[in-house]
């Protein structure tokens, strides 16, 4: 009888060792997954993508790519968006540093980056560093699940903090986001759609 306890207990100890591990793996491994993440985007020279961005003001489509050398970034409004289609927006700090520069239809214009239409936007700051930024204010981090997004399968990172508002980001297998949702109260306010991302590939970055 002696031995028979002594082996359940050797078991059941084993066993309980087993599920905590198992239980630590599972905790460190979307950290560690959201961590090369965050490297694939800190160690980029350039990139570009397309993407389109929702929002309560309407639906906008564009051709984005940036340099983190300065940084240079060109955005270009494609067809299908709810305005200023064709227009194209250029930041260069060697042109100035506190200044986009945007060619519509036949013109072009020079907006501050104080101005209501591209403060808080990724006209001059790089798309993906602004998305890394802002989640900074939303301290924990969970996954949700995945989904299928466009046909590949996506991990779905969300964000939390004190406020109403929560943050979703969805993960490729490739470590790049594919999809981004801002939800205040419940309610989505925001999203973004990424796709045909390309990196290191030398891109197009002026007009």
């Amino acid at each position: 009888m002696f031995r028979l306890n002594r082996n359940l207990t050797l078991a059941l100890t084993l066993t309980v060792a087993f599920v905590l591990s198992l239980a630590v793996q599972a905790q460190a491994a979307p950290a560690g997954d959201w961590n090369a993440v965050k490297a694939r985007i800190e160690s980029a020279k350039d990139y570009t993508l397309k993407y389109d961005y929702s929002s309560e003001r309407g639906v906008l489509k564009f051709d984005y790519s940036v340099s983190l050398a300065g940084p240079r970034i060109r955005t270009e409004v494609l067809r299908g968006s709810s305005r200023n289609v064709g227009s194209v927006v250029v930041y260069d700090p060697s042109f100035a540093a506190d200044k986009v520069r945007a060619k519509i239809g036949m013109g072009r214009i020079t907006r501050g980056l104080d101005h209501p239409d591209v403060v808080g936007t990724p006209f001059f700051q790089p798309l993906f560093t602004m998305i890394l930024n802002e989640l900074k204010s939303y301290p924990t981090m969970k996954v949700a699940g995945s989904e299928n997004v466009r046909g590949q399968q996506a991990t779905v990172y969300e964000f939390s903090g004190t406020s109403a508002t929560e943050y979703r980001v969805w993960v490729n297998a490739s470590h790049e986001m594919v999809r981004t949702e801002k939800k205040r109260a419940g309610k989505v306010i925001e999203t973004r759609d990424f796709r045909q991302i390309r990196w290191n590939c030398n891109p197009k970055v002026g007009f």
